[in-house]
């Protein structure tokens, strides 16, 4: 009988080598060597190619919602309201707190957040459920709602409750930069060096004014849609199965196998 699966040696990061042999390829740099002749690893603007386009697809995944980029945490201890005037706001920022009146160095929001996805709130230390706040379409109302937040200027506001309270949040956050004299370092996204590849050829010939760069700039928009693609179906309840290969489905070509959605 066979002998069990061996364990993976590996993980499916690509890693910087593998996007900025992309981007050489693409802008036709590798004639003479695959390190290339001028988005060689060691110029001066290539870091700076590099974490722009890093920057870049971490901004296009939080916008799509890619699961990647989403952490959770939970921050225990926020205070207490400091009395029931509507016109003093509580806040949440990366500097501290606030109950609506005092500052406080603690607790903070994550250094890594983007933004916030899904904020709940239960009482400290009661260890009960967590109930879901809702984000302010038009910010806060006028009256006391402590299930309500409002995230603006880069803060959480919201009305603290009469007692101490901890908070879930699910958020986008954003990855260390990349180090290009690291080639062998991890990209943090699978399947992702024909996009951030691209992209870094985008600032490449965008930089040097070439006739190219807007098809390398949608080059890196098209490959996106592959990354982007699977979380859309999920967060859409699609159905990835395939239509099934039978006689009404011969000689569609590349067609013959779409994926559908329930």
């Amino acid at each position: 009988m066979p002998g069990p699966v061996p364990p993976a040696t590996g993980n499916p990061y690509p890693i910087i080598d593998d996007v900025m042999n992309s981007a050489r390829a693409r802008i036709n740099d590798m004639v003479n060597d695959t390190a290339g002749d001028l988005l060689v690893d060691s110029a001066p603007y290539a870091q700076t190619y590099l974490t722009n386009a890093w920057s870049w697809l971490q901004r296009k995944c939080a916008t799509a919602g890619v699961e990647t980029f989403i952490r959770e945490i939970t921050l225990y201890g926020l205070p207490a309201r400091y009395n029931n005037d509507p016109a003093n706001q509580a806040w949440l920022t990366w500097l501290g707190s606030s109950d609506g009146f005092n500052q406080y160095t603690l607790p903070v929001l994550p250094q890594d957040m983007i933004f916030p996805l899904s904020v709940w709130r239960r009482q400290t230390g009661m260890m009960l459920p967590f109930n879901l706040m809702t984000q302010a379409a038009d910010g806060l109302p006028r009256i006391i709602d402590c299930n309500i937040y409002d995230w603006r200027d880069d803060g959480m506001f919201f009305y603290a409750a009469l007692y101490s309270q901890d908070f879930q949040m699910r958020y986008s956050a954003y990855r260390p930069p990349l180090d290009i004299t690291q080639p062998t370092q991890n990209v943090p996204i699978m399947m992702c060096e024909d996009c951030l590849g691209a992209r870094v050829a985008f600032e490449f010939a965008n930089a040097r004014g070439s006739a190219g760069a807007p098809g390398l700039k949608a080059w890196a928009d098209e490959a996106f849609d592959t990354i982007r693609l699977g979380n859309t179906r999920r967060r859409e309840r699609r159905s990835l199965r395939r239509i099934p290969y039978n006689r009404r489905n011969q000689g569609r070509g590349n067609n013959a196998f779409p994926y559908i959605g329930s």
